[in-house]
């Protein structure tokens, strides 16, 4: 061997680590980039699984379980109301929903669902949206006559109207679940 070729040798040697090092460093942020990318689809795939089974567990006791069973078959009615105040009376309705009815409505065997106001401009500023659940439709028929004739209903009612009317317009549906509704 000459000297060129000793030199030529070590120059590739002494480049060999530097080498080395670059490519020990591209392995690395593979691996690291691998290993983020197959986490982060794990993570999704769990989260996925998890939905899922919650949602099987929830349909499975509506459908299997004793007490969702008899639901169904008392006819349970939702009943779907939509009021339409005075112009600013919405306000006022809230609280007499606060103060009295909702209460008042459990006390007549009316189960509260929920309440909502419309998302549009024009109609959030005078129109609740709520639905209420009874047991089947004389039931509702019976719980609405005793929620009128309740002094407890009378009183709020006139109190709410020292300033006048709140409800203008007053629309209810009665409905039944069908079975494929995550709410029987």
């Amino acid at each position: 061997a000459n000297l060129t070729d000793i030199l030529q040798i070590d120059a590739e040697i002494s480049i060999l680590p530097d080498k080395s090092v670059l490519w020990l460093d591209s392995i690395a942020n593979f691996n690291i980039n691998f290993l983020y990318i197959m986490t982060t689809k794990l993570t999704l795939i769990i989260t996925a699984a998890s939905i899922l089974a919650a949602g099987l567990l929830f349909s499975g006791s509506a459908i299997n379980n004793d007490e969702s069973a008899d639901y169904i078959a008392s006819e349970r009615i939702f009943e779907k109301r939509t009021y339409t105040t005075y112009d600013g009376k919405l306000d006022d309705l809230h609280k007499r929903f606060e103060d009295h009815t909702m209460h008042l409505f459990e006390k007549h065997g009316m189960k509260n669902l929920g309440y909502w106001t419309p998302v549009d401009e024009e109609l959030s500023e005078n129109t609740l949206i709520f639905i209420i659940v009874h047991d089947n439709l004389e039931a509702a028929e019976r719980n609405w006559d005793a929620f009128r004739n309740d002094p407890e209903w009378q009183q709020a009612y006139e109190e709410s109207h020292a300033d006048g009317p709140l409800v203008q317009h007053v629309n209810s549906v009665y409905m039944r679940a069908t079975p494929y509704s995550l709410i029987q």
